[in-house]
């Protein structure tokens, strides 16, 4: 037999080279994946270990690992075979993970798209998406980063994003029924109103298609009242389990409330994709602190009033030019300013491109990024040693020379300051 019982119960059947032999395998793969759900009783990380234990035998990045990939995210984490799985996904998954403040930077890459995110307790993932056709000659939305290795048959936005998450926040009927408030509850179990943000990436020239193929993918949880939204009409944002922030080469309408509403789900006044704010004010040699931010804070207030955006994204090089700037006083006001500023029209701020070595000097700027300026969300690929952050050092803000300092001179590129 090409299956058989192992001596530890957690290892999972081993693979053969055949095409017949493969197919077989995948068959006692799932099998056995069942089997683990019965015995899984751990927190989400273990359940997630195990399920890696799974997948890596089957060679994610082949096409059989793409297709199965799927296969046993909706067997391991919602499969009819364990009662406390079914009773509530989210419960086994997220229910001692404590939710901080980091995104997890090209989520699609990682063994686990979304789930290794999850349970290291990430608030913000984010997909690269790409408008192409499949075998079937049908569009889809196509994850990840380049063009060239584009599945378009399993890694699509609904195997790795919006079907997993319509799973997880769906509660089955029966448990409804006794438990109203579950219906709206979020991603994490211990704090069920906190939503999470599902950044999606344009990458194609096609931007209206991208976008109307998203709503497309988003209608599903949009009818469980799953998303979050802009009522055009009362002029309201409302709050849900999943935000979805559109950033890269999204259509230009979007930043119009009144623009194209015909293009809105269900044709109704509500808007379910809001708006990054990425750029800057260009300014010259000549600016000092307090025009920067008095031209900044009329980018910020335009956007936050009149395109409904809820969160602002800058690169850290834009402000720093290195480490050692960093520990310094005057360059550091202008990234201050910034944030204070979004801050003060309720727009979250998410920071990206921070540097990644030496690792005591990543972990410096997180925490000074944290706990100095307030940065809402970490842009970040090293989740582990992110999540870690609170054992390491505790942050010492560096001291402060009091004399005047000499403002910094400016790159200006595409409406992006890059402070020298």
């Amino acid at each position: 037999m090409i299956y058989e019982k192992q001596t530890d119960a957690t290892i999972p059947p081993k693979l053969g080279s055949n095409e017949q032999t493969t197919i077989n395998q995948r068959n006692n793969l799932f099998l056995w994946s069942k089997e683990q759900q019965t015995s899984l009783y751990g927190t989400g990380v273990k359940y997630v270990e195990n399920f890696r234990k799974t997948i890596t035998r089957i060679m994610p990045n082949s096409l059989l690992g793409q297709d199965f990939y799927y296969r046993l995210t909706t067997s391991l984490f919602l499969g009819q075979t364990s009662s406390q799985i079914q009773s509530l996904p989210k419960r086994l998954l997220t229910k001692d993970v404590v939710p901080k403040a980091i995104h997890s930077h090209n989520d699609y890459w990682r063994e686990l798209p979304l789930f290794d995110a999850l349970t290291h307790g990430a608030t913000s993932v984010e997909a690269d998406v790409w408008y192409v056709k499949n075998s079937y000659s049908k569009y889809v939305l196509a994850v990840g980063h380049n063009k060239a290795y584009l599945d378009t048959e399993n890694t699509t936005l609904y195997n790795l994003y919006t079907g997993p998450l319509l799973a997880l926040l769906k509660p089955p009927s029966a448990l409804l029924k006794k438990n109203p408030e579950l219906k709206e509850t979020g991603v994490f179990y211990n704090e069920p109103h906190r939503t999470l943000y599902l950044y999606i990436d344009f990458k194609t020239e096609a931007d209206v298609e991208t976008y109307e193929l998203l709503l497309k993918y988003l209608a599903p949880l949009v009818d469980c009242n799953l998303v979050s939204y802009y009522d055009l009409m009362k002029e309201v944002t409302v709050s849900r389990p999943i935000t979805v922030i559109a950033t890269g080469n999204y259509p230009e309408y979007l930043a119009t409330a009144g623009g194209q509403l015909s293009n809105n789900l269900q044709g109704s006044f509500k808007r379910y994709v809001f708006k990054d704010l990425t750029m800057l004010p260009v300014i010259d040699n000549e600016t000092d602190l307090d025009t920067f931010g008095k031209e900044l804070e009329k980018v910020v207030k335009r956007y936050s009033e009149d395109f409904n955006a809820l969160t602002a994204s800058i690169s850290f090089k834009n402000f720093i030019k290195d480490f050692t700037s960093f520990t310094k006083h005057d360059p550091n006001d202008y990234l201050r300013r910034y944030i204070e500023i979004c801050h003060k029209y309720n727009l979250k701020v998410r920071i990206w491109d921070t540097p990644e070595w030496p690792l005591a000097n990543a972990v410096y700027v997180w925490q000074k990024l944290i706990n100095y300026y307030k940065v809402d969300l970490l842009c970040v690929d090293n989740l582990d040693l992110a999540c870690s952050l609170q054992e390491l050092h505790t942050f010492d803000e560096p001291d402060i020379e009091k004399s005047q300092h000499k403002l910094p001179s400016y790159e200006i590129d595409d409406n992006v300051v890059n402070i020298i």
